[in-house]
């Protein structure tokens, strides 16, 4: 907050608090150079706001899962989009984190697939990542096979625990669309 107080935004709703946004200014350089998201915002403290940088970094952004559906999200990107144009900036850019990635990544090395773990955390292309999944891999997780083996694998999901599952058929068009009526709940 101290580093770049004009970028930081907090959404209210029916008198609380149920959002913010953390933002600070960086130099081209750094913004696009290959970073983690750990190096970049100096620990999650914006250590590496630069009042002269030419982007806006966006380092975080929250809302009350409550609230969702209110557009509060939509919003704050707004009001950060507002920010970059006042002061004349070139840009906004930002990273993701994915909450509870170490333990998933942990998860995929004790299943046998460390060798992709690595690839990953090597900075490699997406790309190269999706190409080395190995048909193993797909095979344990993916919903693979006639719609009959489709159920018994999201029953075997939902056995386990599993409270949501998006199903993304492999085709488009009345392929995509019989799937989806296949396996609809009934």
């Amino acid at each position: 907050l101290s580093q770049f107080p004009e970028g930081q935004f907090v959404a209210e709703y029916d008198g609380q608090i149920v959002g913010y946004c953390a933002t600070f200014r960086i130099a081209e350089a750094v913004a696009l150079a290959r970073h983690s998201w750990r190096e970049i915002t100096g620990g999650g403290y914006a250590s590496r706001h630069d009042p002269a940088g030419d982007w806006l970094y966006g380092m975080e952004v929250c809302v009350d899962p409550a609230r969702r559906g209110l557009r509060i999200g939509r919003r704050l990107y707004d009001r950060r989009k507002r920010l970059c144009q006042q002061l004349g900036l070139r840009g906004i850019v930002f990273g993701g984190r994915l909450p509870g990635l170490a333990k998933r990544m942990k998860q995929f090395e004790e299943a046998g697939f460390g060798n992709l773990v690595d690839l990953a955390r090597s900075g490699a292309h997406p790309r190269d990542v999706f190409a080395a999944v190995p048909v193993e891999l797909l095979e344990s997780v993916g919903l693979i096979g006639s719609a009959n083996d489709v159920r018994h694998r999201v029953d075997d999901y939902v056995a386990a625990g599993v409270d949501e599952i998006c199903v993304v058929p492999a085709t488009a068009g009345d392929a995509a669309t019989r799937t989806l009526r296949t396996l609809a709940p009934r």
